[in-house]
């Protein structure tokens, strides 16, 4: 278990983060200011300790300074607001393991966490093996992350049992062979630059590339080099690797949902501008049609009025073509009660909305989600315009089959 030590001027923030990291295995302590956060590194040293900059009396980068010179092993996460990239770099400069921006998404945070706990865990692999050689390389094999050695030229020197399990091969086969053999081919220059920028400079690097699998599709993982003195002071280095696909997939899906978002909101100007056009191309062909004395020109308007009547069909067809999506029911339901309710409420009126059958249904496929969602809102604005209600009650009905919307008031009708 990483102890980790946040480091925030606000309580809710504190809080939120230390909920979140209990949840996830990690031991913390909270500091709302730099002098409270040296108090509890006095008393027992951290793992990592996750530091706002902008904090009261000491700041952030103060206090990096300060910390590096007495505890020069404890890794720090920079939390920064959006924009402040110098601030950050200065961190980075000073001794900061990484930096992230605030507002962040949790998983992210948990990934970088992840990254130092498998750093601070391979560092303390590497002193019990000064203390023990036979317990470290227990200790190394059934580390949670991948582990080698490489040599200047790419070979792999050593690697634990994790690493190997991740390419699923014997550990016995990745001795003396080149890393670039496990990398997938469109990545080994990826791979060339971390190792050259690696030797070249001294600099830890880190870098994200595919990897191959032995009888499996190939993964997302994610290296950290250190170089080192190996035997006979050739250079070397140390690698650990994370597998982070799941990481890669979430990025992905919020890059889908981003993709949706932007769909609908061009669907709507579709469906609103030209389906009003068709429409009102259609009603000006008939009014045509019936003032049109020759018959040719009648003839011409029906045309029109045909034309615009296929126009119509073609846009709700690419529209429910745009909107199909996989939604849950549930979702669905949540946001056209909230619609319902405020819409209702807007113009005094009364509004429920009960469900009956089985949300569970795999029902998102019979409609598009988004076109229900506006026939529903639609069918409450001519309430609120010609019913003259102070009530409505809407039901949805879900059946394995079908799916059927009632709406009711106490009104005209």
């Amino acid at each position: 278990m990483n102890s980790v030590l946040i480091v925030d001027d606000e309580q809710s923030v504190r809080d939120m983060l230390a909920k979140l990291l209990h949840s996830h295995g990690y031991k913390t302590r909270l500091a709302a200011d730099g002098q409270m956060a040296l108090r509890e590194i006095a008393e027992e040293i951290p793992d990592i300790v996750l530091l706002d900059l902008f904090l009261p009396g000491m700041n952030g980068l103060a206090f990096l300074e300060q910390i590096k010179k007495t505890n020069p092993d404890i890794n720090i996460i920079i939390m920064t607001g959006f924009g402040d990239v110098k601030n950050a770099v200065q961190a980075m400069k000073l001794g900061a393991y990484d930096f992230i921006t605030k507002p962040f998404a949790l998983d992210e945070l948990l990934i970088i966490l992840k990254r130092a706990g498998d750093l601070v865990n391979l560092q303390r692999a590497q002193e019990k093996l000064k203390a023990s050689h036979a317990k470290y390389f227990d200790l190394y094999d059934q580390a949670p992350a991948g582990y080698l050695t490489l040599s200047e030229q790419g070979l792999i020197l050593e690697a634990n049992l994790t690493f190997a399990k991740l390419l699923g091969v014997d550990k016995s086969r990745l001795v003396k062979q080149p890393l670039t053999r496990y990398i997938v081919r469109d990545d080994q220059a990826i791979f060339d630059r971390h190792r050259q920028q690696l030797f070249e400079t001294g600099a830890p690097q880190m870098c994200d590339l595919r990897m191959v699998r032995n009888a499996s599709p190939p993964f997302w993982a994610h290296l950290e080099s250190i170089a080192v003195q190996g035997g006979a002071n050739a250079p070397t280095c140390w690698i650990t690797l994370s597998d982070i696909t799941e990481h890669r997939c979430l990025e992905q899906l919020r890059e889908e949902q981003r993709s949706l978002r932007q769909l609908a909101a061009i669907n709507r100007e579709l469906h609103d501008g030209l389906g009003g056009l068709a429409a009102n191309t259609g009603i000006l062909a008939e009014l045509g049609r019936r003032q049109a004395v020759r018959e040719e020109d009648q003839k011409i308007f029906l045309n029109i009025a045909a034309l615009a009547g296929e126009m119509n069909t073609e846009i709700h067809g690419l529209m429910n073509t745009l909107e199909s999506r996989d939604v849950q029911w549930s979702d669905w339901v949540a946001e056209c009660r909230q619609v319902g309710a405020a819409l209702m409420a807007a113009h005094g009126m009364a509004f429920d909305l009960r469900v009956a059958g089985d949300l569970d249904i795999s029902g998102p496929q019979l409609l598009p989600y988004i076109s229900l969602k506006r026939i529903f809102k639609e069918a409450l604005t001519n309430i609120i315009k010609h019913s003259g209600a102070n009530r409505v009650q809407a039901v949805f009905q879900f059946d394995p089959d079908r799916f059927s919307m009632e709406i009711g008031d106490n009104g005209r009708g």
